[in-house]
C-alpha cells in the first residue's frame, strides 16, 4: 500500500488510509521450536507397564476383536 501512495501528497494519503483500514495485526500462535525428546517420550513407568495383563491374543480373540471393530464402524 505504501508503494502504491509514493506520488501522493500527505492529505491523500490520509484520506487513503482512512478509506482503507489497516488489517488487524493480531499475533499468531506461538510455536516453540522443538529442542528436546524427553518432552514427546514419557519416562519409562515399570509398575504401569507390569500392570498391563499378559493375556496371549489367540485366532479366536482376534476374530473377535475383528467384528467388535466391524460393528463400531458400521454403527457410525
Amino acid at each position: 500500500m505504501d508503494e502504491a501512495m509514493k506520488g501522493m501528497s500527505e492529505e491523500e494519503k490520509a484520506e487513503m488510509k482512512k478509506m482503507m483500514p489497516e488489517k488487524s495485526k493480531k499475533p499468531g500462535p506461538v510455536i516453540k521450536p522443538f529442542t528436546n525428546n524427553k518432552i514427546l517420550v514419557p519416562a519409562r513407568d515399570q509398575a504401569r507397564i507390569n500392570n498391563i495383563p499378559k493375556k496371549t491374543f489367540a485366532n479366536a480373540d482376534a476374530s473377535a476383536n475383528a467384528a467388535q471393530l466391524y460393528n463400531k464402524l458400521i454403527a457410525r
